[in-house]
């Protein structure tokens, strides 16, 4: 008797269908998000067209998701076209095969297909995704200060007429 171990990996858009197993493999990954986030996410900020995913024997382990944008555009012409990935997720049980590799490989031929020039995004990790081929373009840091309350003192001064 023998036994095939060969997992069947597909990679392809995500349809509607997908949505609610999305939107788990959301909640595994990001667990600081809350449902009413991931239904705002997928309904207003993504559309399934826009969700690559990656099916191991048929079941969403790995997704990113992507959009086309222009940079440094005047009204609707010139600028440098962009993708802007986010949501890039792989269910925990699932980490360390290159699934993640895999998508922004097939993610790259997408959007050159397209005449993308640039891919951006906005790393959880630098380190993980220099492993992909990434290098840091620019850190943005919010530092708060906290506000002290100064000794004011206020005179009255009458008003004059």
């Amino acid at each position: 008797m023998s036994t095939n171990t060969e997992k069947s990996i597909l990679l392809r858009s995500l349809g509607e269908d997908d949505l609610p197993r999305a939107a788990e493999l959301w909640l595994a990954c990001f667990p600081e998000d809350d449902a009413d986030f991931v239904r705002y996410y997928f309904a207003r900020r993504t559309s399934p067209q826009s969700l690559l995913g990656l099916f191991e024997d048929g079941l969403l382990v790995s997704m990113l998701s992507f959009d086309e944008m222009k940079l440094f555009a005047r009204g609707a012409e010139g600028g440098v076209s962009a993708g802007f990935v986010a949501g890039v997720c792989t269910d925990p049980g699932k980490r360390r095969q290159g699934y993640v590799r895999r998508l922004f490989a097939r993610l790259e031929e997408l959007l050159r297909e397209r005449g993308v020039q640039v891919m951006l995004l906005v790393p959880f990790d630098f380190g993980f995704y220099e492993k992909l081929g990434f290098f840091t373009y620019a850190v943005r840091e919010i530092i708060e200060y906290p506000m002290q309350e100064a000794a004011v003192e206020y005179e009255e001064v009458p008003v004059s007429s």
